[in-house]
């Protein structure tokens, strides 16, 4: 009987770490911030270095330009199935993603 309380306890507090740490979690949406952020340093950086020296780079831009895309794509697809409180999250993500896409236009 013992086991099974034990059991019993082990599983819920696996079923409440999934629930605070899963899929579309608070969390995981500071992953898509994080390569917002990376994206737009890399064609910030791509602008100053071809300001300063002439350097063709364009590739960098492009690369910048098409992590963005993947970014807006994956948070979309993330919206499909999140909660209320994380679809606003995932709204201001993709709110950021548009504006960042405009300035590599």
């Amino acid at each position: 009987m013992k086991k099974l309380v034990l059991l019993a306890l082990v599983l819920a507090a696996g079923v409440a770490f999934w629930k605070s740490r899963g899929p579309g979690s608070q969390d995981d949406l500071s992953e898509f911030q994080a390569r917002l952020d990376a994206a737009e340093r890399s064609y910030q950086s791509a602008g100053r270095a071809a300001g300063l020296s002439g350097m063709d780079t364009s590739a960098e831009a492009a690369s910048a330009a098409a992590e963005v895309e993947q970014v807006e794509r994956e948070l979309r697809e993330r919206a499909r199935t999140a909660s209320p409180d994380v679809k606003v999250r995932i709204d201001q993500l993709l709110a950021r993603a548009s504006a960042i896409e405009s300035k590599l236009r």
